[in-house]
């Protein structure tokens, strides 16, 4: 038999397995898509928009402008959207679902953002390049991950009157220094497995205090207690939770694949320490996340000019990001 024909089901086998890739790829994009828009833990709104890319787009063709001042660790912002292009199409069509000003892209398509941001914006144009030549093998839509600052954070008084919040607490990259500094608090359990780590002190520099500066109305304070790390909840295992606490840190510092780049603490204050921390602000009780919370938060117009409107940001020219590459 030929070589050729002896090669003939390999190549058969590998294109079949390719198509199976991304068969498999197109229906998660595609289920993201139809599940809609969810709040994260932090109070941050997700949701993944569908821009159409027509065949040979010239510049612009999405109509909208992003920012980053060439930071890695700050994800793409949208600085500005166009009247024109396939946002402002997707804008209409989905009103519950805008692409807005102050907006972060952490996915394109199978394309996740990691805290490369440059390298994430040319990815971008190259994706739209490939989508407007309808290179083979290539969709011909950007599935585009959004995710929109929280405009307050999300809390929960509990019967005992104690208030419970999380903390969204960035990790900086390869960071040298010891995790109570990276962190900048000092926990103690006294060795009791049925006691949660309690915060014993707040460092003047760290994760925690970059939160505090950021969201005056929801410290994390001396005395707060830490019921659960990402997905990890505390259940009588101070020991064990505190060492999986220490892998996350170590992991989302080293950026390992897989690990998220920061930590979602949820914090716990005992009802007395909320009272004296304006415990007026905390009296709604038990809320559970509604549609109405999310269109609320949808339709918040203003919820992130500020940050997108921060002066030392250095706008990504349009051409990242619409021109043919």
């Amino acid at each position: 038999m030929p070589t050729s024909s002896r090669a003939l089901p390999f190549a058969l086998a590998a294109l079949c397995t390719r198509l199976v890739v991304c068969l498999h790829v197109e229906a998660s994009l595609e289920e993201s898509l139809e599940s809609g828009p969810k709040l994260l833990a932090d109070g941050a709104l997700e949701f993944t928009a569908l821009l159409r890319i027509p065949e040979n787009s010239k510049e612009q063709v999405l109509g909208w402008k992003l920012s980053h001042g060439d930071d890695d660790n700050v994800a793409a912002t949208v600085s500005k959207v166009r009247s024109e292009g396939s946002v402002a199409k997707w804008n209409k069509a989905n009103p519950r679902m805008q692409i807005k000003k102050g907006d972060k892209i952490i996915k394109v398509n199978n394309i996740q953002w990691h805290n490369n941001t440059q390298l994430f914006v040319k990815h971008i144009g190259h994706q739209i390049h490939a989508t407007s030549k309808r290179v083979k093998g290539v969709s011909h839509r950007l599935y585009v991950k959004i995710q929109r600052p929280a405009t307050k954070v999300p809390e929960t008084t509990l019967a005992d009157g104690s208030l419970e919040f999380t903390a969204l607490l960035r990790i900086p990259k390869d960071s040298k220094v010891a995790q109570s500094k990276l962190i900048g608090w000092q926990l103690n359990h006294d060795g009791d497995d049925t006691v949660p780590a309690t915060i014993s002190k707040i460092r003047k520099d760290g994760a925690v205090s970059k939160w505090n500066n950021e969201n005056p109305a929801h410290k994390v304070m001396p005395g707060d207690k830490i019921i659960k790390v990402n997905t990890v909840p505390w259940h009588n295992n101070t020991k064990v939770f505190l060492e999986h606490l220490g892998h996350r840190v170590k992991a989302a510092s080293k950026r390992q694949v897989g690990a998220e780049h920061h930590l979602y603490v949820k914090i716990q204050r005992a009802a007395a320490d909320s009272e004296e921390n304006d415990a007026e602000d905390n009296n709604e009780g038990d809320k559970e996340v509604t549609e109405k919370d999310i269109d609320e938060l949808a339709e918040d117009k203003g919820n992130t000019e500020g940050t997108a409107g921060d002066k030392n940001d250095k706008d990504v020219p349009a051409e990242d990001v619409d021109k043919d590459d």
